[in-house]
């Protein structure tokens, strides 16, 4: 398969890594500075594959219905800005339509609010082209380990951030004084949930790398599993293991309930839900998961 040079990769994941960092991209600059990198790469991939006359149609196919559905609810977000009848804002938004009578304009949209409206279409289709771009340039399972390591180290940088800032009294975010979630772990986010969310998510994406590193060889001899034992507790599975640690301790630390609750009731049930449909017991899926709630019971006596 003709791939994509890494070097395209590479700028993916420099986006990716800066995203969260200035407050997670909700400030008008950071977003508008968000939306210009993604374009800017969807331009490049575009350039490329019209000089090199690749056909990326048969890889997108694979991926139809997802990108299809990401697309309409971009293009929704955009028809809401545009000027319509009278008529059919009554159809389809009857309490706009009652406001514009009220307020006699001669200009109406489904949206109240069009430029913020406008705003958030942007985005969504800043985001659209950046499912597309994960599809084009996440093609082999190197690659697809290469992010999701990017990922975890993301969600490790938080983390010990997130962690190091109450307790040290300095209480920075991006660059800035914190005002709010004051004693909470917050990382670079503006609210100790939103931290909470990029966790479970970075959270969901180690646990997996973990349990798909795990040996599944149970007739070996003694040496194998010596051998085994020693990656585990000397080689990279150990050190995915603090990662782990260090994220749940950190998203005990936020503080947040929903965040929490949902992290601590969704890993049993995958777990259990993932055993179900392999048909049997994974020791090796069960000891990940009972490690990761031991370290959150841990983080909550650490508080």
């Amino acid at each position: 398969m003709n791939r994509y040079p890494i070097q395209f990769l590479y700028a993916y994941l420099a986006i990716l890594i800066w995203s969260p960092l200035p407050k997670a991209s909700n400030r008008d600059w950071s977003q508008s500075l968000l939306c210009m990198l993604i374009m800017g790469l969807a331009m490049a991939l575009v350039a490329f594959t019209t000089v090199k006359n690749k056909n990326p149609l048969p890889q997108l196919t694979l991926h139809k219905w997802p990108i299809l559905l990401l697309g309409i609810v971009a293009l929704w977000s955009t028809i809401q800005t545009l000027p319509l009848p009278f008529a059919v804002i009554e159809v389809l938004s009857p309490g706009a339509a009652s406001i514009y009578d009220m307020a006699l304009l001669d200009r109406f949209t489904l949206s109240l609010e069009p430029s913020e409206t406008l705003q958030m279409a942007v985005l969504s289709w800043s985001l659209w082209l950046f499912f597309v771009m994960t599809i084009l340039l996440v093609d082999t399972p190197d690659r697809m380990k290469t992010l999701m390591h990017t990922i975890v180290l993301c969600g490790v940088f938080q983390a010990v951030y997130g962690s190091f800032m109450p307790p040290s009294g300095l209480e920075y975010g991006f660059f800035h004084k914190k005002e709010f979630f004051l004693g909470r772990a917050t990382g670079t986010f503006v609210a100790r949930a939103h931290l909470a969310g990029y966790l479970e998510m970075c959270l969901a994406v180690g646990i997996g790398l973990l349990v798909a590193s795990l040996s599944r060889r149970h007739h070996e001899s003694w040496r194998r599993k010596l051998g085994h034992l020693l990656d585990t507790l000397l080689g990279p599975k150990m050190q995915l293991r603090i990662f782990l640690a260090l994220m749940v301790i950190a998203l005990e630390l936020t503080r947040s309930r929903m965040g929490n609750t949902a992290f601590f009731v969704a890993l049993p049930v995958c777990g259990i839900g993932m055993m179900l449909i392999q048909g049997k017991l994974h020791r090796g899926a069960a000891r990940t998961i009972v490690f990761v709630i031991i370290h959150g019971e841990e983080g909550i006596h650490f508080q």
